[in-house]
């Protein structure tokens, strides 16, 4: 998770760093105002749809990483049933919490 934090951070530096420097070289390119304004819309919603594609391939990262998660949680928790609870043949939710108590390992006193 706190590499995901640093690649947005990086994300939001680079974006930044991109549109002030967009808008340093137009505002000082030799242009009319309209042309400097419609250059500065169209390179708004280039850095917009940039943004967006990168937004979603973080958030497509992070859906990815939280399968790998709870698949690996699921696969743990699988094997801490197999060892914790006794083969009984049967779905584990006909055992009651007194066969899941007794054979559990007794803590010492």
């Amino acid at each position: 998770m706190a590499g995901q934090g640093r690649v947005l951070e990086k994300l939001l530096i680079a974006a930044g760093a991109f549109l002030g420097g967009l808008a340093v070289g137009l505002l000082f390119a030799p242009r009319s105002g309209a042309e400097t304004r419609r250059l500065l819309k169209e390179k708004a919603q280039e850095a917009g749809h940039w943004a967006g594609e990168q937004l979603d391939h973080l958030r497509q990262e992070a859906v990815g990483h939280l399968r790998q998660g709870l698949a690996r949680a699921e696969e743990e928790l699988e094997h801490l049933r197999r060892k914790v609870l006794p083969d009984t043949g049967g779905p584990l939710e006909q055992l009651s919490d007194v066969d899941l108590l007794k054979d559990l390992p007794q803590m010492p006193k």
